[in-house]
């Protein structure tokens, strides 16, 4: 095809690229994607949207920021549907400008939003940036909310969602619906030790000690290499909360089929935790209000 129609080299290009990209080898989609951006004068949007998703994709997060701010740059009707400014939003997440993902998130929720299917990562990836930020609590919480909200019914877990919006509300204070998210991920994952200690303080927060100091001992069993685990009590009560780490790096996996027999031993903190707060108003509406 490259021999029979020189005039559209930079097509054709474009066009064998994305083939190499669905066959999964991404070294040869951007040889050909560049090489059509090249040819094209790198005017084409549609080149550069497909080189930026390989460079996303391949992890070149910085080449792909540069390409989606170029299509952005070329604008017009085209780039409606080509999701830019989410994409370049996530790009720069990974690169911890999460101010300027925060704008180009928020851009892409009100005048180009992705296809329903990616609006619960968009949402994700928006909390994440709030939450790293670490001054608009409750901006991440109801970021992470609507990333739930936007999850279907019938797909496969997240438990690291419900475990960012856990610690989103135990920062903003709301540590009884921290509780109860904290233990959804130890529903799903229950030697989650980073789960367990924050959950800890939730419960020290709502004065129930005996609890936290359960949780605070099962989770250095866990993870007894871990010194962020090892506890002063002298000094734990001055901290409502701790980070243990950037936003963004929670166990994606469910490691418990929902389906199976609950294992007594394993569930333990999680039961005695809905008895102790069984009593406890929760409805996960209230935080549209946020």
């Amino acid at each position: 095809s490259l021999k029979l129609s020189p005039k559209d080299t930079a097509a054709v290009l474009n066009e064998r690229g994305m083939c190499w990209k669905y066959l999964g080898n991404l070294p040869e989609a951007i040889s050909d994607l560049s090489a059509a951006v090249e040819k094209s004068g790198g005017t084409v949007l549609q080149y550069l949207c497909n080189r930026a998703q390989c460079f996303l994709e391949f992890g070149l997060f910085t080449r792909a920021d540069d390409d989606l701010s170029k299509a952005i740059s070329i604008g017009g009707k085209e780039s409606r549907g080509n999701c830019l400014y989410y994409r370049r939003g996530v790009a720069r997440f990974v690169q911890q400008r999460f101010e300027e993902a925060i704008k180009d998130l928020r851009k892409a929720v009100h005048s180009d939003p992705p296809p329903e299917a990616s609006m619960a990562d968009l949402y994700y990836h928006l909390g994440l940036c709030e939450a790293n930020v670490g001054t608009r609590p409750q901006r991440a919480l109801h970021a992470f909310t609507e990333a739930m909200k936007c999850l279907p019914s019938e797909g496969p877990p997240k438990p690291h969602y419900v475990h960012e919006k856990a610690k989103a509300l135990q920062m903003c204070g709301e540590h009884e619906k921290a509780l109860r998210h904290f233990s959804e991920v130890l529903r799903w994952q229950p030697l989650n030790a980073r789960a367990m200690f924050r959950r800890a303080f939730s419960f020290k927060a709502l004065k129930m000690f005996d609890e936290a100091a359960e949780d605070f001992e099962a989770a250095r069993e866990l993870e007894p290499n871990d010194m962020r685990f090892v506890v002063n009590y002298k000094k734990i009560a001055d901290y409502e909360a701790v980070t243990l780490g950037p936003a963004g790096y929670e166990d994606q996996i469910p490691y418990r089929d929902a389906k199976a027999p609950v294992v007594p031993s394993l569930d333990r903190g999680v039961a005695k935790y809905n008895e102790l707060v069984a009593e406890v108003d929760y409805d996960d509406d209230d935080d549209d209000d946020l």
